[in-house]
């Protein structure tokens, strides 16, 4: 994948290949225009092309540059076997990726995915130029708290929704980690000069950052310019994340240069409220510097002194450039905080120069909070949802996010809401009630840190962004679930049940065997969602769309169909928003992309998801 030992990694993954779906029995073929010609293979129906590059390797000089245009190629491009992923720490046990295939990670992992029915591509090209139906478009987003997993889970393939419900599915890799993510003087101080066309007074927006987010607004520009080769309908895009996939759908939705590159958003256990990073200037809050800061600290762990000045932020940024992939992955994740691992305010998302997208400078969202606040969000229709144990992980069922806080007893539980929320701490026991009884104690302690858990990362902040979505001028419809299906896993050795993060993956996918009834009919609401925004369909169980303060959900589960919020989850909801997320969100605002963002596709389409799950958090 690389072409030097200093830059890329070609470090193996051991990987563990999913039961094999199907047999590849029939080649299939498209060429791209601009760039080449790409060999696929048909299983079941669906044709696959795997491991295509939308953008140049970022190694070398590139190492944190926004994206580059890929580069033509003259033999045709068959599926390798070996399948690109970001460079990322190791994980305990074997990665899954897709049947004969294995993974390797490598700098050089700027690729991407393309699901489609086979039946489409003999004529795909003549009915593009036609103007004919197209297919709608799913691109996914997979999720690992910003530093883990790829593009090639099994869990999340297109298969059942290319074969099944005849879309056309796209999935891409970004940058991960400090690679997707680190901001540094040096870096601004690039990003501020290669832009040759700067409007007058808007030099102070460069910044760096924000390389994760550039790489799928690259993946979404090709999904523009290619994607009517393999069937698919550039005029009707569905974005889709599942946890911090989710974050990034959210940030695109308030990122003015994602304008017209979607035109429906998926949001997936993991709504984006308050999880930024400052460039530069106030101290970020779980790690006591500014990105910038943390970039150079993180450098002088790798060996990386800085001088001083700005050439000694240009000398040590040389040097970082200069490590291996390796180094960097062992240097980086050894202490960071999660939170390294988000977009970085007061930066630009890109130039016209360096990222050679023709995009003009603009300042980008503060947080989705103050998005949402502002209302300078797309309008486009949007499918938002957690799951009814979302704060609860798959690998251990009864771990919350505040597993290692030493809280046992109610007492414990006392100190970590009064720390969380300040004055209002008294109302957050109020809320998050618990006793004092031994034999209740244990009981009622961990029910409590369950329900904050899932509060403070998932729930909570879903309803906020419905609510505003749907009150906004303007609004597309806004549909709102809850996923309440149990599943079986094991855990510390026995057998246990729950609707934990990311268990509803399979169902949205079609690709979980326990699914049954409950997953497809979650595939077709996904289906009809992407088709035309309103997920109701013939023979489907109505589903409303959300209004806000009526406290509706669509209930996924045992129980299928729709459901009133509790007074209970109405008052922690209330809290977390008012109290936990407003005493961290900065003052910043933020700017609304410009007038006429995208609101619905041309009518031009065919009739006829440590990582807790696949795509973690």
């Amino acid at each position: 994948f690389g072409s030097s030992p200093a830059t890329t990694s070609c470090r193996p993954v051991r990987a563990l290949c999913a039961m094999v779906v199907g047999v590849a029995d029939v080649a299939a073929a498209v060429t791209l225009e601009g760039l080449g010609e790409l060999r696929g293979e048909t299983v079941e129906g669906v044709a696959r092309f795997l491991n295509v590059p939308f953008a140049a390797p970022p190694i070398g000089r590139l190492r944190w540059c926004p994206p580059q245009p890929p580069a033509p190629w003259a033999q045709p491009r068959e599926n390798p076997r070996e399948l690109a992923q970001c460079p990322q720490p190791d994980q305990p046990g074997p990665a899954q990726t897709l049947p004969g295939h294995i993974l390797r990670s490598s700098e050089d992992c700027l690729v991407l995915n393309v699901f489609t029915p086979a039946g489409v591509l003999p004529a795909a090209a003549a009915t593009a130029e036609a103007g004919e139906e197209l297919l709608p478009v799913v691109f996914y987003i997979h999720g690992g708290g910003g530093k883990l997993n790829c593009c090639h889970s099994p869990n999340f393939s297109g298969q059942a929704l290319a074969g099944r419900e005849r879309l056309c599915h796209v999935a891409a890799n970004y940058r991960l980690g400090v690679f997707g993510f680190l901001a540094h003087p040096a870096l601004s101080e690039e990003d501020k000069t290669s832009a040759e066309a700067l409007a007058e007074g808007e030099e102070a927006l460069a910044g760096s950052g924000n390389y994760a987010v550039l790489d799928l607004l690259a993946a979404l520009r090709w999904v523009q310019r290619h994607i009517a080769s393999f069937g698919g309908d550039p005029g009707n895009v569905t974005i889709w994340g599942l946890s911090s996939g989710a974050q990034y759908v959210c940030t695109l939705l308030a990122s003015p240069p994602a304008a017209g590159l979607f035109h429906r958003a998926m949001v997936q256990s993991c709504v984006d409220l308050s999880n930024i990073r400052k460039l530069r200037g106030s101290c970020d809050i779980w790690l006591g510097l500014s990105a910038e800061d943390w970039g150079v600290e993180l450098g002088a762990r790798m060996g990386c002194q800085r001088g001083t000045g700005p050439e000694g932020a240009k000398h040590q940024l040389a040097a970082m450039r200069a490590l291996s992939a390796e180094k960097i992955v062992d240097c980086s994740y050894e202490e960071e905080a999660m939170d390294c691992y988000e977009a970085a305010t007061d930066s630009r998302w890109g130039n016209s120069t360096a990222s050679g997208s023709g995009m003009r400078s603009v300042r980008p969202c503060s947080s989705a909070e103050a998005v949402l606040r502002r209302g300078g969000f797309h309008r486009v229709p949007v499918l938002l949802g957690y799951t009814e144990e979302d704060g609860l992980g798959k690998i251990e069922l009864e771990h919350t996010m505040f597993a290692e806080s030493d809280v046992t007893d109610a007492k414990g539980l006392d100190v970590l809401l009064r720390r969380e929320f300040g004055a209002a701490g008294e109302r957050a026991r109020a809320v998050y009630p618990h006793t004092a009884k031994p034999k209740a104690a244990v009981r009622r302690v961990n029910s409590a840190l369950g329900d904050l858990s899932k509060d403070l990362w998932y729930e909570a902040a879903t309803w906020c962004m419905a609510d505003a979505l749907a009150a906004a001028e303007r609004a597309a419809p806004v549909f709102l679930y809850c996923f309440t299906q149990k599943l079986p896993i094991v855990s510390r050795g026995r057998l246990v049940g729950g609707s934990f993060h990311g268990a509803d993956m399979g169902f949205w996918s079609g690709l979980d065997s326990r699914a049954g009834k409950l997953g497809s009919t979650m595939l077709h609401y996904l289906a009809n969602f992407a088709r035309s925004g309103d997920p109701n369909g013939k023979g489907l169980p109505n589903w409303p769309a959300h209004e806000p303060g009526c406290g509706r959900f669509l209930a996924l589960g045992p129980k299928l169909g729709v459901c009133q919020r509790t007074e209970a989850a109405a008052a922690r909801h209330a809290l977390v928003v008012g109290e936990y997320f407003g005493r961290r969100l900065p003052a910043q605002d933020a700017e609304p992309p410009e007038e006429g963002s995208p609101r619905g596709p041309a009518k031009r389409r065919r009739t006829g998801n440590p990582a807790k799950e696949d795509g973690g958090t």
